[in-house]
């Protein structure tokens, strides 16, 4: 139903996309919201935590995370009206800072929350009162700006289209040079930074490709949900990348590649050039790179 949706929405001119998408923000997290009550009722007693926390920098594999943990049945898939309004209103910027108290309200409920806003210590806080564990995930910054221009161009509502639509992928990923990664860029040291490493696991895309049942087990142990090696086997084939770009009508919106090391297929002299610029050191610091010669 959801995939349905967005489909629907691609095809509408984008102002009166953004609109509808507005308007549907609270009928949208009350559904949610009745459907999670309806859970915590009938699967709550299962679970050691009632939600599930995925801090994701966008195109990193929240989704495919997200579909991995819906194994365990009864989490709703829900998102606080806070954090739509300020993502329809700000376009990419990911700032987002939660308000004291805003995840209480999921004390009674059986949830799953997706969001990419930064680690702030505002954020950090807000998750250790509600007593919330959290999955952080992140990926390589020059895949993420591929990512990022095919992602938009699928997406007529998304702030940056109107910058995007008519440029190719060289065009588009200066463009998140310029205009984009030193905020990814400094999404990835909050979380990194502020974090309470107790109460989360922090994990890398590529981690996930190369070593899903590490990453996925991690996740699982953090949430003290119960598993074994053949459940978590499991997991990973029912939601292999292949299959969930296979079954999406438009696959290549969500997992039009899913490799690691894309950007080569796409960097030129110049880019590199203007990467290294701008924060060569995010690479250094989260392993990507030895120095500045690639």
């Amino acid at each position: 139903m959801l995939s349905d949706s967005v489909d629907f929405m691609r095809k509408l001119p984008a102002p009166l996309a953004k609109a509808i998408k507005y308007m549907m923000v609270y009928p949208r997290y009350w559904a949610c919201r009745f459907r999670a009550v309806k859970a915590k009722k009938l699967y709550g007693d299962r679970y050691r935590h009632n939600a599930i926390f995925i801090a994701g920098l966008p195109k990193s594999g929240t989704t495919w995370l997200e579909k991995m943990i819906s194994t365990y049945p009864g989490f709703e898939q829900i998102l606080i009206p806070e954090v739509n309004f300020y993502e329809l209103k700000n376009g990419e910027s990911h700032l987002f800072d939660i308000p004291s108290g805003g995840l209480e309200r999921l004390d009674q409920l059986l949830v799953l929350s997706k969001m990419h806003c930064h680690g702030s210590r505002q954020n950090v806080e807000v998750l250790q009162a509600a007593a919330i564990p959290y999955v952080i995930l992140y990926r390589d910054l020059r895949d993420v700006s591929v990512s990022h221009y095919f992602y938009v161009l699928n997406t007529p509502w998304h702030g940056d289209y109107p910058y995007l639509k008519n440029r190719n992928v060289q065009q588009g990923i200066a463009y998140f040079i310029e205009k984009r990664l030193p905020e990814f860029a400094h999404w990835m040291r909050s979380w990194r930074d502020n974090r309470v490493p107790q109460a989360s696991v922090m994990f890398s895309y590529e981690e996930m490709l190369e070593d899903s049942a590490r990453v996925v087990s991690g996740v699982l142990d953090l949430y003290e949900l119960e598993y074994t090696p053949k459940l978590v086997d499991e997991m990973i084939e029912r939601n292999s990348f292949r299959r969930l770009k296979g079954d999406h009508p438009q696959g290549r919106s969500f997992f039009r590649s899913g490799k690691a090391g894309d950007w080569l297929n796409h960097y030129n002299e110049d880019l590199k050039k203007m990467f290294k610029a701008v924060d060569n050191q995010i690479l250094l610091e989260f392993g990507y790179e030895d120095d500045d010669q690639w």
